[in-house]
């Protein structure tokens, strides 16, 4: 398969993986306001572990716990585990779209760092693609000065460190199997967050908020949509290069700023709906691009 060909590849399973990570953070978001952030997390990896180790352990026995390169698989768990409490912080903090479109500068860090990093090639065409969708992420967001404060930085923290963790999933995609990735990351988590939720047991969340039959359906949804996202990362990561999949990536704001509008009530000005055709075709143009080219 040429290289053409595994980011075309690598584009669609970015595509589905956004759509799983934009559900996963919307349950996030509405278990936030009944329950505490470690909670939620501790029950985000517990529910997908065992459906992880059962996949991965059919798939490749005992090499599932085979790990070539140790110190990039460390460096994904850090920041892994970094990026994703930030994000359900920022989550808490601020509206649903302007999480996900400041968690999504990641996509920018990540392409400003693959040609000196990854000996990516980086062309005018996925630079414009990119800029352009970053500006369109500043129009969602709407962030100046006024509101530049403590949540924004939050926000900002998430997309930087996201950065950081694209270039290192690109790395251990050339050297372990995702589904290994994936089982170590998640296991890590599932004993991580039940510690820390238990040595820091916030009661100050009203847990009676939802019906008892909503929060076991959130719950489920949940463990599917994370599931699904640790995976499609990934392999994602592992067919493409970080600049095809950074504009991808952008289209997870328009669809949470549906989300946001039609679950939480959250309003959209003119500049942000310019801003949201912007992130969009900064996304369908390198896909369309990338299509083209694994056609020849």
């Amino acid at each position: 398969m040429s290289i053409m060909q595994g980011n075309f590849a690598g584009a669609l399973v970015m595509t589905l993986t956004m759509f799983a990570g934009v559900l996963a953070s919307g349950v996030s978001k509405e278990l936030s306001f009944t329950f505490p952030v470690f909670f939620i997390l501790a029950l985000r990896f517990i529910l997908v572990a065992p459906a992880m180790f059962l996949l991965g352990y059919s798939t490749l026995s005992g090499k599932l716990f085979k790990i070539n390169v140790l110190k990039y698989m460390v460096l994904r768990i850090l920041l892994g585990n970094l990026a994703i409490s930030l994000w359900f912080f920022s989550l808490k903090f601020l509206t649903f779209s302007q999480a996900t479109a400041l968690g999504q500068t990641s996509a920018l860090f990540a392409t400003i760092a693959a040609p000196w990093l990854l000996g990516e090639s980086v062309g005018a065409y996925r630079w414009t693609a990119v800029i352009f969708g970053l500006i369109g992420i500043i129009c969602v967001t709407e962030v100046n000065i006024a509101n530049f404060g403590f949540p924004i930085l939050i926000g900002l923290g998430v997309g930087i460190i996201g950065g950081a963790l694209k270039i290192v999933l690109r790395i251990l995609g050339k050297t372990e199997h995702p589904l290994s990735v994936a089982f170590w990351h998640n296991s890590f988590g599932a004993l991580l967050y039940p510690l820390i939720y238990f040595f820091t047991l916030d009661d100050s969340v009203p847990y009676a908020a939802l019906h008892v039959s909503e929060i076991i359906s959130l719950f489920f949804l949940l463990g599917i949509a994370a599931f699904c996202l640790q995976l499609g990362l990934v392999y994602a990561f592992r067919m493409a290069e970080v600049s095809v999949l950074a504009t991808i990536q952008y289209s997870s704001i328009p669809l949470s700023c549906a989300l946001g509008y039609l679950i939480w009530q959250e309003g959209m000005t003119l500049v942000q709906l310019v801003g949201i055709i912007m992130v969009l075709s900064s996304g369908i143009i390198i896909t369309l691009r990338e299509y083209r080219l694994s056609k020849k």
